[in-house]
């Protein structure tokens, strides 16, 4: 039941997210990665204690959008210091 809820929460703040994004003419892809990743933890932390079998897949997935969103906050803070274009 939780986890039900839960994923709606997680769609309705996914497409509210994109709206947001979209109206406000937003193109960079790193600002959607690491907000979509954000809002994944969240909501997958609102639903906890999830089963063995899906908390082994939660923190796979959990840790492979950290990743991708830490080399984006990385190029942006590069980017931000001066050091690349």
């Amino acid at each position: 039941m939780w986890l039900r809820d839960a994923l709606i929460i997680q769609l309705l703040s996914y497409g509210f997210a994109y709206a947001m994004f979209a109206h406000l003419g937003v193109n960079d892809l790193g600002i959607y990665v690491v907000s979509f990743t954000l809002i994944y933890i969240t909501t997958m932390l609102l639903a906890e204690p999830l089963p063995p079998r899906l908390a082994r897949i939660n923190l796979i997935i959990t840790a492979i959008l950290l990743s991708i969103s830490a080399l984006f906050i990385a190029r942006r803070i590069i980017m931000l210091m001066g050091g690349g274009a």
